[in-house]
């Protein structure tokens, strides 16, 4: 019945109407009075001026980290290079050209998501979460910049929207293509790892579920070799200037002081802090941390 529903050509036609609607909304949102109100600080000038550069020069890895070294993938100096070259003939090849790109992105990762979660519950709900995570004060306020975050950001939302997808119709393809978006948006900010994880793993515990250890062994490894395809640029750089790719010490150092003193680690505080920024993000205020679980919800059913 839900295969017919899709077919009907009125309710594609009102799927398209709604996500036209919804993307229009959201980069007007995110980009009004752009070229007045345009964050341009130290970050978003070294970016800039790689955007600007020839594509021989862009860097095969990321920005630099804050804890030191740099993220996992080009991937955000490409799009960079390439939203200049999209939009910045539009506007003198200034830097704002950079945050209406990623804007764009951002509101086009919105759209798939709607589109994703409304295949699988209602409009209502559907509209209703996306909306409430592309509205977050937070997030909002960052994205019509030059940043890479905003890009990890809506790789998740793609991956997660092709996880639904994957979860429906266990297809290698849709498998590949959530595995790309999830470990680009690594590439882009290191942080979305914790996003990633779960997308990338899925797969192959619903493989291992329903058709056994030797269908999920088959899913972990076209996993493994699409990270590893996607990894090659960063290789190359590893190789030839491996003092420029190693790992931060501030986080070698904390990686081996947590395995050597476990009793060190603090899950449920952990928990109360990741759910207090998680509700600032949201609400742009303090509240009950206990409220992330209510959040996560809707997108979890």
């Amino acid at each position: 019945m839900l295969t017919t529903s899709l077919r009907d050509p009125r309710t594609r036609a009102y799927r398209v109407v709604c996500a036209v609607a919804v993307f229009a909304s959201l980069v007007l949102a995110r980009t009004r009075d752009i070229d007045e109100s345009f964050w341009l600080a130290g970050d978003q000038i070294r970016d800039w001026e790689t955007a600007l550069g020839s594509w021989r020069e862009l860097p095969l890895t990321g920005p630099p980290n804050s804890v030191g070294g740099p993220t996992l993938g080009p991937i955000y100096y490409w799009t960079l290079w390439s939203i200049r070259h999209v939009i910045g003939a539009w506007t003198d090849n200034l830097p704002h050209a950079g945050g209406i790109g990623l804007s764009t992105i951002q509101s086009a990762a919105d759209v798939i998501f709607l589109l994703a979660l409304w295949r699988r519950t209602s409009f209502p709900l559907a509209l209703a979460v996306t909306l409430l995570i592309a509205t977050a004060p937070q997030d909002m306020a960052l994205t019509a910049t030059i940043w890479n975050p905003p890009l990890a950001v809506a790789l998740v939302k793609i991956a997660i929207a092709m996880t639904l997808v994957v979860a429906e119709r266990r297809s290698t393809t849709w498998t590949v293509l959530a595995t790309v978006c999830a470990w680009l948006a690594v590439q882009a900010h290191s942080s979305a790892i914790f996003a990633a994880v779960p997308i990338l793993v899925l797969p192959a515990m619903l493989d291992g579920r329903d058709r056994g250890w030797i269908a999920a062994l088959k899913c972990g490894c076209v996993v493994a070799a699409v990270i590893v395809l996607l990894q090659l640029p960063f290789i190359v750089q590893a190789v030839s200037t491996p003092s420029e790719t190693r790992l931060p010490r501030l986080v070698t150092s904390g990686v081996a002081s947590a395995l050597s003193h476990p009793g060190s680690l603090r899950p449920v505080d952990s928990f109360v802090a990741l759910s207090n920024a998680t509700i600032f993000i949201q609400t742009n205020r303090e509240g009950s941390p206990w409220l992330a679980i209510l959040l996560a919800r809707p997108s979890a059913s």
